[in-house]
């Protein structure tokens, strides 16, 4: 959920420019969990740090997959 706090914390800070760039991931997690897994899990996780649960707690949905 870093992403999603880095973007929160932006929009504070001002006007957002965007710039024409392309990011590459991987999908593993994906691939693994399948989709409507990996769907539940992340909507579940931005649940729940939306509320203010402690990262701590989250990083135990994000079990290596390498």
């Amino acid at each position: 959920m870093e992403d999603a706090d880095l973007c929160l914390r932006i929009i504070y800070q001002g006007k957002i420019k965007l710039v024409n760039r392309v990011v590459q991931s991987s999908d593993r997690r994906l691939a693994k969990w399948g989709l409507c897994k990996a769907t539940a899990i992340y909507l579940w996780i931005g649940c729940l740090w939306a509320v203010g649960v402690p990262a701590t707690y989250l990083q135990r949905f994000y079990q290596t997959v390498r």
